[in-house]
């Protein structure tokens, strides 16, 4: 399982439209706080075009989230490895446990396919 293709790159930008309805950011400000050109990010949301990482860096923190949860569309490793990190945060074992376990499920789909 790797990074998807292009077609679904559309799920990174549609999250990214999602966070900024729900914190009511135009997109135009958006690009601005960004250092990018509103054509410039109607691109990457369209999936025309792949942000850098400093500037994914940047968009996930002004949306306040992990930079995992704008990539966990393109990726299902991205989402798991941001929900250990907050585990690990409260307890290591646990995180190392969930980690193992959530990777397991992953091996299995891959089996299946």
């Amino acid at each position: 399982m790797g990074i998807k293709s292009g077609a679904d790159m559309n799920d990174y930008g549609r999250q990214i439209e999602l966070l900024l309805v729900k914190r009511n950011i135009s997109k135009a400000a958006f690009a601005d706080k960004i250092g990018i050109t509103v054509q410039q990010l109607h691109a990457i949301l369209r999936g025309k075009s792949m942000s850098t990482v400093t500037t994914l860096e940047t968009m996930a923190e002004i949306l306040k989230v992990p930079t995992d949860v704008l990539l966990q569309d393109i990726d299902k490793r991205f989402l798991l490895y941001a929900i250990d990190d907050y585990l690990n945060l409260i307890d290591r074992s646990r995180a190392q446990k969930s980690l193992e376990y959530f990777l397991s499920i992953l091996e299995e789909e891959k089996k299946d396919e």
